[in-house]
């Protein structure tokens, strides 16, 4: 249920999180009660815990891709031909009659995984061991993704045939001229469902800022208990990390290209020069997490671009 917070068309279509999640509880109870669904979940042998389940419909030539169990309609959706589910789901069942008429395939309609056990493959499973059953009957598989777990179904086997774009911007308060999509959702938002998230990006720019100054010139680094949570506090950080680095002497990296950069984690220990710490592990570190927050912002329609990211040409 965490996904709402990083899915800015979940909190369009919804007005809140309990809405969100009181339409996901009815579908899945429709879903169980329909005698061609089948919903198949992933427990924990410690603790016997549900972490994800799949839910499919086994569909022929003549079903109904608009019944009570489908993705495209559920009982609480709004009787509203511009609402973003309506539009979503229209967009959704006209690809799905295009390339399935008069095929018998397994229609996947819902993946769930438990955020606490996100990026360990567990959604991937279960989208194989379906998959796996569907060959062994000879019959087609399909689905429509949305961008945070395309990603999965592409590592599974499946291949992109069709797709659509909505501009969210559209359904937003404000209408699409002076639409504001929601905020917070950046917040938790990544660009594939096993990477991290955007504080944690600009985290580990702000880390390799600092760790290269304190690994070459041997100054006493500054604690940052990677804690944020608001757009607020990512900024303290990153002004945090600026004004430690003005506080290094300019001087104190000088003719120290030779020296030894020893980095120990639990696993292994590296040794570098100073010269080859900066140009091959602590550069490439920033621009990484740096490129890698640009992306995810980009990504999720903050008008951004190649300027704002050289920050300024003189």
């Amino acid at each position: 249920m965490a996904g709402f917070a990083f899915d800015p068309s979940a909190q369009l279509m919804f007005k809140d999180k309990e809405e969100w999640e009181t339409v996901l509880l009815n579908m899945l109870k429709a879903q169980l009660s329909d005698p061609k669904f089948a919903v198949i979940k992933a427990t924990s042998k410690v603790t016997g815990n549900v972490l994800g389940w799949q839910a499919c419909r086994f569909l022929r030539k003549d079903d109904d891709l608009e019944s009570k169990g489908a993705v495209a309609k559920v009982e609480d959706m709004k009787d509203d031909t511009n609402n973003l589910r309506a539009v979503l789901g229209e967009h959704s069942v006209r690809i799905q009659k295009d390339w399935m008429a008069n095929r018998k395939y397994i229609h996947f309609d819902t993946l769930v995984v438990d955020p606490a056990a996100q990026g360990h493959g567990i959604g991937t499973v279960l989208v194989r061991w379906v998959m796996d059953k569907a060959d062994e009957s000879g019959i087609y598989c399909w689905l429509q993704s949305s961008p945070v777990a395309h990603g999965i179904y592409l590592k599974a086997g499946f291949k992109d045939v069709d797709s659509f774009e909505v501009d969210l911007k559209e359904f937003a308060p404000g209408g699409k001229e002076e639409g504001n999509l929601p905020a917070a959702h950046l917040l938790e938002a990544r660009l594939i469902e096993d990477m991290a998230s955007l504080p944690f990006q600009i985290q580990r720019v702000s880390d390799a800022s600092k760790f290269a100054v304190v690994h070459v010139a041997g100054v006493e680094s500054v604690t940052m208990p990677d804690d944020e949570t608001t757009f607020e506090e990512l900024q303290a950080r990153i002004q945090k990390t600026i004004d430690f680095l003005k506080t290094v002497p300019e001087d104190s990296m000088d003719g120290k290209e030779e020296k030894e950069v020893v980095l120990k984690t639990k696993l292994s220990e590296w040794r570098f020069t100073a010269k080859t710490f900066l140009l091959g592990f602590a550069l490439p570190n920033f621009y990484f997490h740096m490129t890698t927050a640009y992306n995810i912002l980009r990504h999720n329609g903050v008008p951004l671009g190649k300027l704002d990211y050289l920050g300024g040409v003189p």
